[in-house]
């Protein structure tokens, strides 16, 4: 414990340098700073417990941020009701620095919390220090004796007033983070659409030179299948195939690297979903097929018919490939979730499978053209999706781990229903 049951100047000292010396980082900096400070502050004071609260906008209610309780060592919930109303308490810590209250249970200042909170958790004596940002109170550092009565000294007040300003200061810099965070993720998004349109330009170039290729090849197989020599002919039918085969990938990567808008057309997925299950069944080897339509009918994509069944397949058999036989393959189509960074206007269409997952490393190149990690991989299928999907303009969310399985999102905007099918 750094100070006594009435805290001590070197232990006051000590933790202030402790809370200065602080450094946030990571993605949970804002939770891991409040209880930082809870914790020293409990530890200096000698108190119980310190709670952080939070008001709920301006003139909205207390919610618990993070609560410290030092017999214990440990962060438990607050006991806070949500959402309660202290215009009393408000009244008094917007007036002053700290405001110390050695009989809590009999003052009036905390009479709002006395049956709710001081009772019931035992609380005789009570400290509390406002966190302030641009002028505002936003929230409240709440120091409380369980036991027997304190007489909050002029020494602790300043402690809790600087507690307090320390608190403010951390969300200053947890909201800085999250902004530079913001920035970096899209910096590093646009730079990534700037690399696929890079690979798309690149794509329709080497796809217009391999077409001519591919035609003069398939005109040399046509005047080899006609000639007389049973053999010859014979050659000149395997260079055809062969070109009608390299024409199909030609096609595939064109699909990746067109820029035209979709065609107007749209599709229902639900129904769309449904009518190819048996051939999804059929092609996933032994794996395991869920359909979860949440979103049964009505959710229609401008997607035409022909390529939506391309992205199912393709990421449906990719899935069936990472479970093997007796894993499980499940086709989601939903709606957006709240926690998601997703429209609500949009439509999502999830694969999830239960497979071997990928790195960080692969999943940065898997939508290019040519990167397989399958001995026996074109690199084509992902890069049709991604270019199908992008022109619709909707986008792919990806999440994966090694040994975690590996689920892919397609969102894509929902458009009208067709007069047609009105």
């Amino acid at each position: 414990m750094l100070g006594g049951a009435n805290g001590s100047r070197a232990g006051y000292e000590s933790a202030r340098l402790e809370l200065a010396r602080l450094r946030l980082a990571g993605g949970d900096a804002r939770a891991a700073a409040m209880r930082q400070v809870a914790q020293t502050t409990a530890r200096a004071l000698g108190v119980e417990r310190v709670g952080i609260w939070a008001f709920k906008g301006v003139g909205g209610g207390l919610m618990g941020v993070c609560q410290f309780d030092l017999p214990s060592d440990s962060f438990p919930s607050s006991g806070l009701p949500d959402g309660l109303q202290l215009p009393i308490l408000l009244a008094e810590i917007s007036k002053r620095r700290v405001v110390a209250i050695a009989e809590a249970r009999t003052d009036l200042r905390t009479s709002e919390l006395r049956e709710s909170y001081l009772e019931v958790n035992g609380i005789a004596s009570l400290m509390a220090a406002p966190v302030i940002r641009d002028g505002n109170v936003v929230g409240v550092i709440c120091c409380e004796q369980v036991g027997a009565v304190r007489a909050w000294s002029l020494a602790d007040r300043d402690f809790g007033a600087c507690a307090a300003d320390m608190a403010a200061l951390f969300l200053e810099q947890a909201d800085r983070l999250e902004i530079e965070a913001s920035l970096r993720a899209r910096r590093e998004s646009e730079l990534g659409d700037e690399r696929m349109a890079s690979l798309g330009r690149l794509a329709r170039s080497v796809a217009h030179d391999v077409n001519n290729v591919l035609g003069a090849l398939d005109l040399i197989g046509v005047a080899l299948e006609a000639d007389a020599r049973t053999d010859v002919a014979a050659h000149g039918g395997e260079i055809r195939r062969t070109v009608d085969f390299g024409s199909r990938l030609v096609e595939q990567l064109l699909l990746f690297g067109r820029e035209s808008a979709a065609t107007g057309e749209s599709v229902d997925l639900g129904p769309l979903l449904q009518q190819i299950r048996p051939v999804l069944a059929r092609l996933l080897r032994g794996a395991r097929l869920e359909l979860d339509l949440a979103v049964p009918e009505g959710a229609f994509v401008p997607v035409g018919e022909s390529e939506l069944k391309q992205i199912v397949l393709n990421l449906c058999v990719n899935a069936a490939e990472a479970v093997g036989a007796g894993g499980l393959v499940r086709l989601e189509l939903r709606e957006p979730r709240p926690d998601e960074p997703i429209s609500p206007t949009s439509i999502v269409l999830a694969v999830v499978d239960n497979g071997h997952g990928m790195d960080a490393k692969t999943q940065e190149h898997i939508f290019e053209p040519y990167f397989s990690t399958k001995p026996a991989g074109h690199g084509i299928g992902l890069a049709t999706v991604y270019g199908i999907v992008k022109r619709a303009g909707g986008t792919i969310l990806v999440d994966s781990s090694v040994g975690g399985g590996t689920t892919f999102r397609i969102v894509l905007p929902r458009v009208a229903r067709p007069a047609s099918t009105a």
